[in-house]
């Protein structure tokens, strides 16, 4: 299966704490006020990849930084075809 990728952060120490990999799909429905990448809310554009592609990509990362895959809650229903 394939989804759409805004981009890849591979060191991204951001988005909560310790350093993970994280992936930003492009198309987002919700149109969140205070949305901090309102660049990914088109349902258009992104680069295809496959779930193979991510894995490959995230090992990889896993590597260097030790992570574990995870994803908000709310999230889920948005990128099924990943999970």
């Amino acid at each position: 299966m394939t989804g759409y990728i805004h981009s890849i952060e591979s060191f991204g120490t951001v988005d909560g704490p310790g350093v993970r990999m994280v992936i930003f799909l492009q198309g987002c429905p919700m149109r969140c006020q205070y949305c901090h990448n309102p660049d990914t809310w088109k349902m258009a554009g992104g680069t295809p990849m496959t779930v193979e592609e991510l894995l490959k990509q995230y090992e990889s990362s896993r590597i260097f930084t030790g992570a574990e895959a995870s994803r908000p809650p709310a999230e889920s229903l948005l990128c099924s075809w990943i999970l």
